[in-house]
């Protein structure tokens, strides 16, 4: 028994590397234990457990099929797995906690770098509202003066007397020319008046086709005309006498005008 014992002493140091120091023998006897003790137990305890044989069948029957014959590795290899699980949940919580400073440690150094950016922000805070004035102060005239060139924009207007003009220098007759031209904008009616005399060379049949056809070209044009009615209904467009050895004929146009 004493040489199993050893066997059993040497497996366990060589295979697991470990010292076993108790050593329990199941008996009904403890004849053996002297024995044991004096080949196997230098600095062991030995200890005699009293059992009978039906225990052991027992105790055998419990065993799972799947167990292995050598009982003392399956409780080694839960040891192990135990330390294990012992020592990577201790390695977690060192972990756990050198993550929980790290963080506090990056909030600590965040919350010192906007204290200070706060204190210099209070040291230029006079610098900082003068400076927020003198802007306000600029917006305020920069917006007055957008607001001055809009009235102004909407008050002066537009060269329609000219365009007129000029118009109406592009479509007279070769044979005609104007003595007199004025425009005038009407609040009122929100539209321009105009008044031009001129001359035409001609009868005075030819002269009376010749304005006519002038009227027709100026309504349809894109100053947008409309000629004043007189009392026969006729756009008004008066003839005057003219000289008999020039032949010239003196006519008048008198209307509105909607481009603005």
């Amino acid at each position: 028994m004493a040489i199993e014992i050893n066997r059993s002493l040497l497996y366990a140091k060589q295979q697991f590397n470990v010292s076993v120091d108790r050593i329990w023998l199941a008996t009904r006897t403890g004849r053996a234990s002297e024995e044991v003790s004096a080949k196997c137990g230098a600095g062991k305890m030995v200890m005699v457990l009293p059992t009978q044989p039906d225990e052991w069948v027992q105790s055998a029957a419990r065993v799972a099929r799947t167990h292995p014959v050598n009982l003392i590795a399956g409780y080694i290899q839960r040891k192990r797995r135990d330390r294990f699980i012992r020592v990577g949940l201790i390695a977690a919580g060192w972990l756990a906690l050198a993550a929980l400073g790290a963080n506090l440690w990056d909030a600590n150094r965040r919350w010192q770098e906007e204290r200070q950016r706060l204190e210099a922000l209070q040291v230029r805070a006079p610098d900082l509202e003068a400076t927020r004035d003198r802007l306000a102060t600029r917006n305020q005239s920069v917006a007055a003066e957008a607001a001055l060139r809009q009235r102004l924009a909407t008050a002066v207007l537009p060269p329609v007397p000219a365009r007129l003009l000029a118009h109406l220098a592009g479509v007279l007759p070769a044979d005609a020319h104007l003595t007199s031209f004025t425009a005038k904008w009407s609040e009122e009616n929100s539209s321009w008046s105009f008044l031009c005399e001129g001359q035409i060379s001609g009868d005075d049949e030819s002269a009376r086709e010749a304005v006519g056809a002038l009227q027709r070209h100026l309504a349809k044009g894109p100053l947008r005309i409309r000629f004043l009615e007189n009392q026969g209904g006729a756009g008004r467009a008066s003839f005057g006498g003219g000289s008999a050895a020039t032949s010239l004929q003196r006519f008048t146009l008198e209307g509105l005008l909607f481009e603005n």
